[in-house]
């Protein structure tokens, strides 16, 4: 069952070693401590470091591999936040795209029509 409150979407990008897993470590343990937080973890090649690096520290980690989620696997964006939603009922949720990601075009796939009644605008942080 997916949560009639919009859920917040926080997007945290950068350039591949910029330091985006280890902001999001702080970031949940010190800004979003609080409350339930879901990282959806976007990484490009099929071995996925940074998901396993999170959970390690008890951070809840859902992922799309294989592909940037805001071109090849732009299919895959609507249905994880959607899944993420059914399946853990956070109160937010952070996106990693891979650093080869273009924001613009993450936000553009988070804008959405089908999350747009789901989440809430979706705020960035580079």
């Amino acid at each position: 069952m997916i949560n009639t409150n919009k859920i917040p979407l926080c997007i945290v990008s950068g350039f591949l070693g910029a330091g985006k897993t280890t902001f999001i470590k702080k970031l949940v343990r010190e800004v979003y401590a609080q409350g339930k937080v879901v990282v959806l973890e976007n990484e490009f090649g099929k071995v996925d470091l940074d998901s396993d690096n999170l959970s390690r520290e008890k951070i809840l980690v859902e992922s799309i591999r294989g592909g940037c989620i805001c071109c090849s696997r732009l299919d895959f964006l609507a249905a994880g936040v959607r899944e993420i939603i059914e399946k853990h009922h956070p109160d937010r949720i952070v996106i990693e795209p891979t650093g080869l990601a273009k924001l613009s075009d993450v936000l553009e796939a988070c804008a959405n029509h089908m999350l747009k009644n789901t989440v809430m605008s979706a705020t960035s942080l580079r």
